[in-house]
């Protein structure tokens, strides 16, 4: 291997190479650049051989919890310490940052899982080598929705409320709803609600009839 290091992530030179790494590593989960880009955020690392990409990773945190949302090595410079290297550099990032708890995927941030997918068996290994410890099994609840149809029954319990599309006005009020009701995902809520209701609008709903 050449000579190699680990920087910070620069979202002008390096997003072609990082969404290209993610198109090699993971082909049965394509992701869009927008959505890509949302996940690395501005707080990830990478590695580079020779001044090439060679892995990412992305971090979040909110307040004392954190998370490592993604870590990636080109099959080709895999074991050769890179991969261990960007994982503890991310973690000393996050510990300088003030955070003392940290998870695989899921919040704080935007995430692209919960936690590890299953099926990456060998990534988990490697995981609990380097002092990772698996809990509970959790569901991703996501899919297409372009063929989906609501219950019946859902459908009749949302008979009596009105819908329409929210605005910018509507920002403080569903800012408050989401801290009331999903504490958990404020800190992802208040970073991505202006720019979502700046650049386009959303139902919600208004009242019962």
């Amino acid at each position: 291997m050449g000579s190699s290091g680990v920087r910070a992530y620069d979202p002008v030179r390096d997003a072609d190479a990082a969404l290209a790494l993610w198109q090699r590593s993971l082909p049965l989960w394509p992701i869009a650049r927008a959505e890509f880009a949302g996940v690395i955020g501005d707080a990830a690392l990478v590695a580079t051989v020779d001044r090439q990409l060679a892995g990412i990773a992305a971090v979040a945190h909110g307040g004392r919890r954190a998370s490592l949302q993604l870590l990636l090595v080109d099959r080709d410079r895999r074991r050769c310490g890179l991969g261990r290297r960007l994982h503890d550099a991310a973690l000393d990032h996050l510990r300088r940052r003030g955070a003392d708890t940290a998870g695989l995927g899921g919040t704080p941030a935007p995430y692209l899982w919960p936690g590890l997918p299953a099926g990456l068996d060998d990534a988990r290994a490697v995981l609990e080598r380097w002092g990772w410890r698996f809990g509970y099994r959790c569901w991703d609840l996501v899919r297409d929705l372009s063929d989906y149809q609501t219950p019946r029954e859902v459908a009749a319990r949302a008979s009596g409320s009105a819908y329409r599309w929210a605005s910018g006005a509507d920002r403080e009020r569903l800012a408050a709803f989401e801290a009331r009701h999903f504490p958990s995902w404020v800190a992802y809520s208040t970073a991505t609600l202006s720019a979502r209701l700046s650049g386009s609008t959303r139902p919600v709903r208004s009242s019962a009839r």
